[in-house]
């Protein structure tokens, strides 16, 4: 029973880095945590050598290595992974923000967050390159674009998380192949979104809100929205003259659906 637990998770883990499902960069964490490895192993093989058997030894590797990829998952900033993280705290929070990102592929996560601006690659395996920001515009205003710095053989990754400052007014300009955005905390002046993915529009919150492509948009319960353009809406909403209003009325989100997109709105 050692020998196959120790087995399976060498081949998990070999698997899942093979078929993208971690990032190559998990290795590199692994491998960090060598002093930890290295203590646990001559207290195995202590125990071993007096009970005569390698299941004490095998069983703490598979231990080791079922707890450094957790140690993995949990973004320490210790590991070699923490290295892409980007968190910003400039001396005084800017009234307004745009942010500027457009990605080939990879999936783009978008919320609210601490500090000035936070960027962490997604650690699941991916073809994309960790994140890199170029800044203007200070100390008033903030102009924050996002690129992909040139991937090498360890840190690729499956897309990438932001998480934006809650004292910032944020036009957004947001593009890749998957989007979720949640706009709980955030406030928004403007967002354009091109892509296919999930977008959630808090109750009280306002903005002008552009979609194009194919989206699932979430309404709190109550709260104020019209749609400009095709879209499926609840059967409690009113026809307007370019499209459809909440029962809330106007004076909320204006969510306007560019030609060819599909947009499907749900509300509560």
């Amino acid at each position: 029973m050692p020998w196959l637990a120790t087995g399976a998770v060498l081949t998990t883990i070999a698997a899942a880095g093979m078929l993208g499902w971690m990032s190559p960069v998990a290795v590199l964490d692994i491998i960090s945590l060598w002093p930890v490895l290295a203590i646990v192993l001559l207290l195995a093989a202590v125990i071993s050598i007096r009970r005569r058997a390698a299941a004490p030894l095998l069983l703490s590797l598979t231990s080791f290595l079922v707890l450094a990829v957790g140690v993995h998952y949990s973004e320490w900033q210790a590991l070699p992974s923490a290295s892409a993280d980007i968190t910003r705290v400039v001396d005084s929070q800017p009234d307004v923000g745009t942010l500027l990102i457009d990605l080939d592929e990879g999936e783009l996560l978008v919320s609210a967050g601490s500090g000035s601006y936070r960027i962490k690659p997604i650690r699941a395996g991916g073809d994309l390159g960790p994140p890199a920001a170029v800044e203007s515009g200070l100390p008033d205003t903030l102009k924050l674009e996002v690129v992909e710095r040139p991937t090498n053989e360890w840190f690729r990754f499956s897309g990438w998380a932001i998480g934006l400052g809650i004292g910032t007014r944020w036009d957004l300009s947001l593009a890749a192949p998957l989007l979720t955005v949640d706009f709980e905390g955030i406030r928004v002046g403007t967002a354009r979104l091109s892509g296919d993915g999930t977008v959630r529009l808090p109750a009280g919150g306002k903005g002008g809100l552009v979609l194009a492509g194919d989206f699932a948009v979430s309404l709190g319960s109550d709260a104020a929205a019209e749609v400009v353009g095709e879209a499926v809406v609840p059967g409690d909403w009113s026809p307007t003259t370019g499209g459809y209003q909440s029962p809330g009325g106007g004076g909320g989100w204006v969510i306007t659906v560019e030609p060819g997109s599909v947009v499907s709105v749900t509300a509560g």
